[in-house]
């Protein structure tokens, strides 16, 4: 039969190897988790260089339609890459290389825009 004192000397054993694998375990870490073929060794800029600004409100939806990008959301202003800010409420659309504002694309809608998919035709909305 084991003593007292031997059952508390097996059990703090048990708890000395149990907390040290526990540290070993976190040094050690587990390998970071990255996207398939997107490594990347800096952050992106905050303000992507060839989009337009939206000066007020937020983008809640964005989908790239061919050589085209149209955003929707809250704002009723955006401001083209080197221009001034033009009226554009809840929906934006612009050149994915240039980031040249659509001309012409001045739909007018009665609210926020939660949502934006490609439409049926192709290059549509």
């Amino acid at each position: 039969m084991y003593s007292r004192a031997s059952r508390f000397a097996r059990g703090l054993s048990t708890l000395v190897a149990s907390l040290l694998a526990l540290v070993t375990l976190q040094a050690v870490g587990s390998p970071v988790a990255t996207a398939a073929g997107a490594p990347h060794d800096i952050v992106v800029s905050d303000v992507p260089a060839r989009t337009p600004a939206i000066n007020d409100g937020r983008v809640e939806a964005i989908v790239e339609v061919g050589d085209i990008v149209v955003a929707g959301g809250t704002f009723t202003s955006v401001t083209p890459l080197g221009g001034s800010p033009t009226d554009q409420a809840s929906i934006v659309a612009f050149d994915a290389a240039t980031g040249e504002l659509v001309p012409g694309f001045a739909p007018e809608l009665n609210g926020t825009v939660t949502d934006v998919i490609e439409g049926p035709i192709p290059d549509t909305v």
